[in-house]
């Protein structure tokens, strides 16, 4: 939406006034020496450069350049020039805004009372745009602003205040109590609503990060609050708070940190090289677990050895007494069944330990083969236990 022209020939305007060199923003004057400095060479390329992207219509483009000359040297009358780009360009919440930095930065200036009468037209053409904005805090009477402080206060909360539509920052500030700030988008047609809980100032704690690493990513909560170094200290509720520190080719860091309110506390993290965090093998590093593994394997097939041969011992013992109680036919030497049942369940057992031992003492070599140090292995890993009932014994050999 654009509001009405500025002036009838803003190209004539446009070009005195780059031509026109207005000393730096400042409450004094600058000496007459400094007045005179020769300008950068970049900021003349910039400003320049400026002029023709307006000249040729490219509004937003010559916008751009003239941010980028006032950056290099902040020259009042570059605040008229972006704000005419950005009306040209039919941006006129942009336009408002560099049009009130030019009189507050160059008050003395000819154009003056004009630029104040576009602002005032200007704002009357966005009337229908804005939108009302509803702030609460709790506890009430918190000190509000928009996105920057330096723009001044809209008031104490609660209270309403219209604003264009986009994306905004409110801070909300209050004696005793944590400033605490929240974005809210405010879209065409649909009033906006802000409501900030404050934390008073007793109940938080401060806590400073010192990391061995930098370009490590620091979570408190699952919230990424910075990357280390982090140079600020950190205002946490006094609560306990999961800490987690990450790095790629580094082990994650995580701690449960109790946090105490009105002190300062620090926080040490010492990051630990991937390769360092492994024990070291047969052949000088590799991962621990390929042995716990094959350890586990080997101590349930020791045990399947050890029913394997009770069941033996029970199954000679049964044999024997069968061969009796048919040479002597007495209830004395009769099998009792509870004595199959025993037999059955120390053979099953006994199968089911060495399986499973198997089993693993073959997965911890096949993930010692296989582990990430880069060295290809090769051995013979194998195991011979004892006769089970039903005769033959059972053996684990492989090659890798």
């Amino acid at each position: 939406m654009r509001g009405p022209p500025l002036f009838s020939d803003w190209r004539i305007v446009l070009i005195l006034l780059a031509t026109m060199i207005a000393g730096p923003i400042s409450a004094h004057a600058q000496p007459e020496a400094e007045a005179q400095e020769e300008l950068d060479p970049e900021y003349v390329e910039k400003q320049a450069a400026g002029s023709a992207a307006f000249e040729a219509g490219q509004f937003e483009k010559a916008a751009n350049l003239f941010k980028d000359a006032f950056d290099i040297s902040p020259r009042g009358n570059l605040l008229f020039n972006i704000g005419l780009s950005y009306e040209q360009a039919g941006d006129v919440e942009q336009a408002v805004q560099f049009y009130e930095r030019f009189v507050q930065a160059v008050p003395n200036s000819p154009q003056r009372p004009a630029v104040q009468r576009q602002i005032a037209a200007l704002k009357a053409s966005l009337k229908d745009r804005y939108m009302d904005v509803s702030v609460s805090s709790s506890p009430p009477g918190a000190i509000i602003f928009v996105n920057d402080k330096s723009e001044g206060a809209m008031g104490k909360a609660p209270l309403t205040f219209k604003l264009l539509p986009g994306n905004y920052v409110i801070i909300a500030e209050l004696e005793g109590y944590e400033p605490a700030k929240q974005t809210i988008q405010v879209a065409d047609g649909i009033p906006a609503v802000a409501d900030i809980s404050l934390i008073s100032s007793g109940d938080v704690g401060t806590v400073t990060f010192f990391v061995s690493e930098r370009n490590a990513d620091v979570m408190v909560d699952g919230r990424r609050i910075g990357r280390s170094p982090i140079a600020d200290k950190v205002k946490l509720t006094a609560e306990p708070h999961d800490i987690l520190v990450v790095k790629p080719g580094f082990a994650a860091w995580k701690k449960k940190y109790p946090v105490k309110p009105g002190i300062e506390q620090r926080i040490d993290v010492r990051l630990v090289e991937e390769d360092a965090t492994n024990l070291a093998g047969s052949g000088g590093s590799g991962s621990i677990w390929p042995w716990i593994v094959m350890g586990a394997g080997v101590a349930a097939t020791g045990a399947g050895v050890f029913t394997g041969l009770s069941a033996q011992g029970l199954h000679n013992q049964l044999s024997e007494k069968k061969a009796i109680f048919q040479e002597t036919p007495i209830d004395g030497n009769r099998i009792a069944p509870s004595d199959i049942d025993t037999g059955k369940t120390l053979v099953l057992l006994t199968n089911l330990l060495i399986g499973v031992g198997s089993v693993a003492i073959v997965g911890g070599a096949v993930m010692w083969t296989l582990d990430d140090d880069g060295v290809t292995r090769t051995g013979t890993v194998g195991a011979n236990v004892g006769a089970i009932p039903g005769g033959g014994t059972v053996q684990l050999q492989g090659t890798f």
